[in-house]
């Protein structure tokens, strides 16, 4: 005997169980409700992905000025090193002429402020990457 039911499962005889039936039931329920509710879910998913964006956002911004204020500090600390080494170099020169200092100590202050000049050009390169960004 065939059931008109659409809730009604059947056995491989032809006879229906009412577990198979009810659970069915329960399945069709949940997707007519998942429907009605879709608009609900939709609102709310895009509420979520706005607040991600807005999260991500802010983050970003928050990033880009600690690391531009990290570059302005080591451009800052580079500069008086550069500013200090001058004056160290200055000062032994004139102590060399002087006859109180050998010239190997001017060469390795020389060298020193070689080394802190040549690392001011790839900050001051990255800050304005960063300032274009």
């Amino acid at each position: 005997m065939l059931s008109s039911s659409p809730w009604t499962c059947r056995r491989s005889r032809g006879q229906s169980t009412p577990i198979a039936a009810a659970s069915a039931r329960r399945a069709f329920i949940k997707s007519r409700d998942l429907d009605e509710h879709s608009g609900e879910f939709r609102a709310a998913y895009q509420a979520y992905q706005l607040e991600a964006t807005y999260l991500t956002l802010t983050s970003n911004v928050v990033a880009a000025t600690v690391q531009g204020a990290s570059l302005r500090g080591q451009i800052a600390a580079t500069e008086e090193i550069v500013k200090i080494e001058s004056a160290s170099r200055d000062i032994l020169r004139k102590q060399f002429q002087l006859g109180q200092v050998a010239g190997l100590d001017v060469a390795a202050v020389e060298a020193a402020l070689a080394q802190a000049q040549a690392t001011l050009p790839p900050l001051l390169k990255q800050l304005a990457v960063h300032a274009i960004c």
